[in-house]
């Protein structure tokens, strides 16, 4: 099996030439930024990845994404956009307090691709520029394919979207390829407690469980956005982690409005 060069898309900041921004324009007020982007790993060749994205503002955003292809020139970008498939256009609006989810195309080549998120404010044009367009922030990232027969989740089961305070989190089981005799370990992102200015935790707690074939959590007490980063690995390794499944989940307290932003 191929080395994975990323397992988690968490806070790697990789910024190629399309993210080189003219700043001529920004200013001093609060603008949106991507604070973490997630997707199950190891990533297949041939297949879709979901990605999720948490950007931290409490107004109405816009996203637009972009894509490079293993062997391509590092100046070729393509739009990757369910809605308008349009290098110049945004996504809908979305609440910027919400998770955006978006899947790839089928990630057909072997080797590394790279990923651009940028996000602006709804209806207002980005604070920087360049070729590509407007932005207020953007998030760079790879994903470096593995070969089919790579252990590889396609479902935890028993895990719901929405939770109330203190309802316990059990994941019953997990299925995949290649995961027999596998066990599993639980860490965890907060949105709420993630601060812009403030490097030490970021809002993630590590080791929330000990590794266990069945998983079980005390849940939260706090109402919130929560990313649950899921590590796997088979039974007796000494491996830190040989998958990784994201999960986010909302937990309210009772008569909480909910609103999520999936695109199918």
């Amino acid at each position: 099996m191929k080395k994975l060069t990323y397992f988690l898309l968490a806070f790697t900041m990789i910024f190629s030439i399309i993210n080189k921004p003219n700043t001529a324009n920004a200013s001093s007020i609060a603008l949106p930024k991507i604070v973490f982007v997630g997707v199950n790993q190891p990533a297949l060749t041939g297949d879709k990845m979901q990605f999720s994205v948490l950007t931290k503002y409490d107004e109405p955003v816009q996203y637009k994404v972009f894509y490079h292809e293993p062997g391509d020139s590092r100046s070729i970008w393509k739009p990757l956009d369910p809605e308008t498939n349009n290098k110049s256009l945004f996504t809908r609006v979305y609440r910027g307090d919400e998770p955006y989810y978006f899947y790839s195309m089928p990630l057909s080549k072997e080797g590394v691709y790279s990923f651009a998120i940028r996000v602006k404010r709804a209806g207002v044009k980005g604070a920087k520029s360049n070729s590509f367009g407007d932005y207020d922030y953007a998030y760079a990232f790879d994903v470096n394919t593995s070969e089919n027969n790579s252990s590889c989740c396609s479902e935890v089961k028993g895990v719901k979207d929405i939770y109330e305070t203190g309802e316990k989190i059990k994941i019953d089981s997990i299925d995949g390829k290649n995961i027999d005799d596998f066990e599993y370990k639980l860490n965890y992102f907060n949105l709420e407690s993630y601060k812009l200015n403030n490097r030490s935790k970021n809002g993630w707690t590590s080791n929330a469980t000990d590794y266990a074939e069945k998983l079980e959590y005390k849940g939260f007490d706090k109402p919130g956005t929560y990313v649950l980063d899921i590590w796997g690995r088979k039974k007796g390794s000494n491996n830190k982690y040989d998958i990784v499944i994201i999960k986010i989940i909302h937990v309210y307290s009772p008569n909480e409005e909910l609103n999520v932003n999936v695109i199918y």
